[in-house]
């Protein structure tokens, strides 16, 4: 998984689908690392990308953000997301 760290175009971003795709790969490895500090914003950039191309906050990506939080021991930030990742709709900004 280390290839998705370095994968960007030549302005140094990835478009925003391609970002959701490639993301979720950043965060696991960053978490594998314990480098929570760095693999949250990347976490939380998923979900307001698919949220600005008018797509919900998948399942799976709550899911990531719940073990992210619960890893790097903060359950109150892992709870925000947590109903999400069960499937329920709520709004988590």
């Amino acid at each position: 998984m280390r290839w998705a760290l370095d994968v960007q175009d030549p302005n140094g971003e990835l478009r925003g689908r391609d970002y959701t795709l490639i993301a979720p790969y950043m965060v696991s490895v960053l978490m594998d690392r314990r480098r929570w500090a760095e693999a949250e914003p990347i976490a939380l950039r998923v979900p307001a990308i698919r949220d600005s191309l008018a797509d919900t906050l998948s399942r799976q990506s709550a899911e990531q953000l719940v073990k992210l939080y619960q890893g790097w021991g903060k359950p109150d930030r892992a709870a925000a997301f947590r109903e999400r990742a069960e499937g329920k709709a709520t709004t988590t900004r």
